[in-house]
Parts: C-alpha cells; structure tokens; sequence
C-alpha cells in the first residue's frame, strides 16, 4: 500500500483537494440555499401538520398591473378549487394564505425636512411572508381598524427622525398624516443588502398607497397545498387571471432540477423583454439561484477528474483482482478434482482387497 501511494503519490494529492474543493462547493451551495428566511414560508405554515405546502408568487408587467379585484377574484377562484379538491379547512382556520404588493415613491415629511422615498403597499398577510425583526413596535395590517399607520426600516427611521424607535411618532405623506406603527431591521444577508432599493424602508397598507400614488399591484404572493408536484402552481395560474403575469413556485426554486435548467439558459436568463420589474425579494432570490448555479458547475468540473482517476483504478485493479480471482478459482477446482479423484482411488482399491 506504502508503495503504491508513494508511486501515485502526484495524482492522489490531485484528486485530493480537487474533492475537497468540491466539498467546498456543496457547503457554498447549501448555504447560499439557505440565506433567505423567506423562501420557508411553506415549511411555517406547514408546522408539525405533514402536510405538504407551496409557496407560489405571480409577478406582473408594468403595462400590466392589477388592481385589489383581482386579488379578491383569485381568492374566491382559489377557495373553489380546493373545494372541488375536496379540501375544505377545519372551522375557524384557513387551507392557505396570500399577500399582494405594489411599489412607488412618495413625499414623506417630518420635522427634519422631506424626503422621496421608495414606498410599499402591501395587503393580506404580507408580513407573515416576510417577516423582517421588529427592533420596535409592531406591523401592520390588512385587518387594522385605520389604514393610518406605516411601518419604517431601521435606515429610513434614522434619516426621518434622527432615532431607531420611533413606534406612536407621527409623519405626512403626500400630505397626509400617518404614525408610525413599527421599525424593522432590514434583512442581513448579502443577496438582500444587494438587492435593496435605495431610499426605500416605508410600508404602508395598499388601498391608501393606492389613492395616493395610483400605482397598482405588481407582486402576489400565496401559501397553498400541495398534495402532488405542480399542483399548488398550477391552480395559482389557472386562477390568476392576469395578462403577461409570471408565475414562479418560490418552494421549489432551489431543486436541483431547477438549478440545471438555469445552467442550461445561462445568457438568455438575463435578457427581459416581458416589462417586468421584480421587487427586491425576488432579485435577491435569482441572486442566490445564480450563486447555486455556479457552485453546482464548479462542483462538476472539480469532481470530473476524481471521478475518472476512480474509474480508471477501478478498471485496472477489478482486472488484476478478477484474473487473480481466476487463478484461485481454477487452483481450488483442481485441488477439488484431485481430492475426489483422490477418494475414488481409495474406494476402487479397498473394493479389490
């Protein structure tokens, strides 16, 4: 063993780290898979049920934004689907959930001047799909009473006011007055500090964002079951009746199949000619997506030459080993021909005396 190491001692320390940098590329892979908490909403929602869940998310043109009937129209055609699924939820609960957004800039005013700012309108349950650390107060809701109430990121707080908690402090937007309801912390990792718009940070619920700065929904997000493969996916398209809307199943995004579908459109994956503008989310998610892509890639390429080094000792020893085999065998099938020839003998010649 000694001398076959020291003998292939080159092509061994090779093969080595060449594994070990693809080992490199599995942890990458793996990480970079989990960095965004979001994506888990149908494995939350799930719980301890073992039911199976997706997360799907329709993302609309510019040209082609809804407005809050359509959402109200998806959800009445989701509710019959399921019950024509014969999924019905136990009273007082609900089978799934959905948010809708839509983005825009607003005037915001406070005692230290006026600011653009990059605006959310959000509605459904947006902050339980995304659930940025509340450093105070709390978030908003579609439920709530008044609609007067906003939320600020951490960044925006201190350059509105000059301070983190500032939860029951008041501030205009285009005109109009609104309190803060809760301060979030942004989302830490690095695809979402990338993908963050500058001078963003304001959420606020979507019919008031609406009436202010008329723009429409252009992102609706929805938990689902999702008994079988593709089921929860195809029912989100078959019930969202809007034109040039993308649908992408946010819980499957990290399968390897998906991973080698973006490998196989490298180039095209960033032409878009369909006017579509995807919130920061999103971006962050394709981000991470390309990073698995090029760690799937490299793990291949590193892992070709092990693979073929293998192969090729394989060859070579199962051969030495099969002709040894042989030998033995043929050596034992003789010694065993011998022996009964061997007895046969004695029996012939204790019958003769």
């Amino acid at each position: 063993m000694k001398s076959w190491l020291k003998e292939h001692r080159a092509p061994v320390l090779i093969n080595a780290v060449l594994m070990l940098l693809a080992a490199a590329c599995i942890f990458g892979f793996v990480k970079v898979r989990n960095t965004l908490t979001y994506t888990n909403a149908a494995k939350e929602w799930a719980g301890e049920s073992g039911e199976r869940f997706a997360y799907v998310s329709c993302f609309l043109p510019v040209n082609g934004k809804v407005g809050e009937e359509t959402v109200r129209s998806f959800e009445s055609a989701v509710n019959a689907k399921l019950v024509e699924a014969s999924m019905e939820a136990e009273e007082g609960k609900s089978l799934w959930k959905y948010a809708y957004s839509g983005a825009g800039n607003v005037t915001v005013t406070t005692e230290r001047g006026s600011s653009s700012v990059y605006a959310m309108g959000v509605g459904g349950d947006f902050f339980s799909f995304h659930r940025m650390f509340l450093r105070s107060g709390n978030y908003i809701a579609e439920s709530d009473l008044m609609h007067d109430r906003v939320v600020l990121d951490k960044e925006l707080a201190w350059k509105l006011f000059g301070a983190i908690e500032v939860d029951g402090m008041e501030l205009e937007i285009n005109g109009k007055r609104f309190i803060v309801a809760g301060v979030v912390e942004r989302d830490g990792d690095f695809a979402s500090a990338i993908s963050y718009p500058e001078n963003s940070g304001l959420y606020m619920a979507y019919d008031v964002f609406n009436e202010m700065t008329g723009e429409e929904i252009s992102c609706c997000e929805a938990v689902l079951p999702n008994p079988v493969s593709g089921f929860a996916k195809n029912m989100v398209t078959e019930s969202f009746t809007a034109s040039g809307v993308e649908v992408v199943e946010v819980s499957a995004r990290y399968r390897l199949g998906n991973i080698f579908d973006i490998i196989g459109s490298f180039g095209k994956r960033s032409m878009r000619t369909d006017g579509i503008i995807y919130p920061s989310w999103e971006n962050a998610a394709r981000l991470t997506e390309d990073y698995c892509a090029l760690f799937l890639v490299l793990f291949l390429m590193f892992m070709a030459t092990p693979l073929c080094f293998g192969a090729v000792l394989a060859y070579k020893y199962g051969k030495r080993g099969a002709e040894k085999l042989g030998v033995l065998a043929r050596e034992k099938a003789t010694a065993l021909y011998d022996r009964a020839n061997d007895r046969l003998y004695e029996r012939e010649q204790s019958r003769k005396e």
